[in-house]
């Protein structure tokens, strides 16, 4: 629990030791807190089994045919 609720200590900000203060950020992976909350909230429908299966069966069945 404490890892949840101690993002000074246990940050996403960093997800390699070789870059530790990269010029990017994977959004929502390299979030913290509220931030990484709301990125979360917005992209979390478009990756619904739903929507996801529905895309996939559109774009990749029209490319593989």
């Amino acid at each position: 629990m404490r890892i949840m609720q101690d993002p000074e200590t246990f940050s996403n900000s960093v997800v390699t030791a070789l870059d530790p203060n990269p010029p990017y950020k994977w959004i929502p992976e390299m979030l913290d807190g509220e931030e990484h909350k709301q990125w979360r909230r917005q992209l979390g429908p478009l990756f619904a089994p739903g929507r996801s299966i529905a895309w996939r069966a559109r774009y990749v069945g029209a490319r593989s045919s």
